[in-house]
């Protein structure tokens, strides 16, 4: 019998608050911070012989950039956490 009055409680809010998002906005954050931190710090060619380019300081930047464009779509998609 306790039980109701949460259930009534939670389904009162849920009723006027808009639904929060879910993990398909969540990716959709994700790849379009990526891709637009990518344009604004666009990553090191190789060079020589090398793999993989030494990391630089503009990596720190760009992971950076990535989560406040995460961040900034996630609050736009109606995230109140900012998750950083």
């Amino acid at each position: 019998m306790a039980l109701l009055p949460a259930v009534a409680c939670s389904a009162r809010q849920s009723a006027a608050d808009p639904a929060p998002p879910g993990m398909s906005d969540s990716l959709d954050c994700r790849v379009q911070a990526r891709r637009q931190a990518r344009a604004q710090y666009p990553a090191p060619r190789a060079q020589g012989g090398l793999q993989r380019p030494l990391p630089s300081p503009d990596e720190q930047d760009r992971s950076a950039a990535e989560n406040r464009y995460f961040d900034e779509c996630m609050r736009q998609k109606g995230s109140r956490d900012s998750g950083s």
